[in-house]
């Protein structure tokens, strides 16, 4: 039989449970600032977003802001084929111009100042290979104000589009169910060499 006694079921707690409590606040919050800090800063001259797709980097080339800091205003959408019964949605750019291209007509893009106020459509080239097919449904990539933001993703949970907007260096956003990763870099993008997606 069960003992029903309140008294008798009271949990214990002691002053070895506060300091193990306290140890664990400490220990987030130390990891909170030190993630802080290790991101970098608010970048604010010659500014490159890197792009990559399943471990390949599709761009690191996409300016921000220039060197004269000009910030640079344009959308970049990412999507697979779409089939006979799907739709596809846009984010609202009336005050854009949309370009469509292929993502290896994309990848080929060295100067992304004449894209501004441009909405670029990239969709699948049609080849074989993972890294031409873009089998992730959709990703819109919002660069504006000296940051980005994911605008809009195809996902379960949508936490890269629930982080925000970025605009510091090095604060990665990366999107599992997509396989893309996003990073803010300062000068020529050419020469990162950051994480894998």
């Amino acid at each position: 039989m069960l003992n029903s006694d309140p008294k008798k079921r009271r949990i214990k707690f002691n002053w070895q449970d506060a300091v193990a409590i306290l140890v664990v606040a400490v220990a987030t919050a130390g990891i909170f600032t030190w993630t802080y800090f290790i991101t970098g800063s608010k970048v604010d001259s010659n500014a490159y977003l890197v792009v990559k797709y399943q471990n390949n980097v599709l761009s690191d080339k996409i300016v921000i802001i220039d060197s004269d800091q000009k910030k640079y205003d344009y959308s970049i959408s990412f999507r697979r084929s779409i089939g006979k019964s799907e739709t596809v949605s846009y984010e609202d750019s009336s005050s854009y111009t949309k370009v469509e291209m292929d993502v290896l007509a994309f990848k080929d893009i060295t100067d992304f100042t004449e894209y501004d106020n441009k909405y670029i459509i990239v969709t699948s080239s049609g080849y074989l290979d993972d890294f031409a097919s873009l089998q992730g449904p959709q990703l819109d990539i919002s660069i504006s104000n000296g940051g980005f933001k994911i605008s809009k993703e195809t996902s379960p949970n949508h936490v890269c589009s629930n982080q925000g907007f970025v605009n510091k260096e090095n604060y990665p956003v990366v999107c599992l169910p997509n396989s893309f990763y996003c990073s803010i870099v300062i000068g020529d993008g050419s020469s990162y060499d950051g994480p894998d997606a």
